[in-house]
């Protein structure tokens, strides 16, 4: 590999290592702001549920 092609992959790398790193923390602030898709799927199978269409 070229020396440009190993500089992309290990910026890739590093990207990818700090995003991994920082994504329970992004979750836990969307949860806790009431704006997470996991509380949002919830709240539309309960309303599904409640009126009997599930």
């Amino acid at each position: 590999m070229t020396l440009g092609v190993t500089q992309i992959l290990t910026v890739v790398n590093d990207i990818f290592i700090v995003t991994a790193a920082w994504y329970p923390v992004a979750v836990i602030i969307l949860i806790n702001k009431d704006s997470s898709p996991v509380l949002e799927t919830l709240h539309t199978i309960n309303l599904s549920m409640d009126d009997g269409s599930l």
